[in-house]
């Protein structure tokens, strides 16, 4: 919940992301500011953040699958935000690459409900 998130020290995206401008709204609809504590540049730095104690962070699930399985980090269900569908593309009239069918077979069995 927004107001229970915003009680922390927050780590956001910059702005001018998809995911930062979600956040901002989730925080204006729930009619509470977060206790925003930095803007950073990637999800990537912003768990290294979280995980040496700066703050907690909200991002997409799939993005601390192995920091939480490692043990790093600790995640909780977050409601009020929006599920993202994601998909992978290639080039129609080319073969699929060997990166591209290891991608694909990653995602199908641990990213998604609905098979591609």
């Amino acid at each position: 919940q927004p107001t229970t998130a915003s009680r922390f020290p927050l780590l956001a995206l910059e702005r001018g992301s998809q995911s930062r401008a979600l956040l901002d709204e989730v925080f204006h609809k729930a009619g509470v500011a977060p206790r925003l504590a930095m803007e950073l540049g990637s999800i990537e730095i912003i768990k290294q953040f979280v995980e040496v104690g700066f703050g907690i962070a909200l991002v997409p699930a799939v993005s601390v699958l192995r920091e939480a399985a490692e043990g790093r980090l600790a995640t909780v269900g977050a409601s009020g935000f929006e599920q993202r569908a994601i998909g992978l593309v290639w080039h129609r009239g080319r073969p699929e690459s060997p990166a591209a069918a290891a991608l694909a077979q990653m995602m199908r069995e641990d990213l998604c409900d609905v098979k591609i």
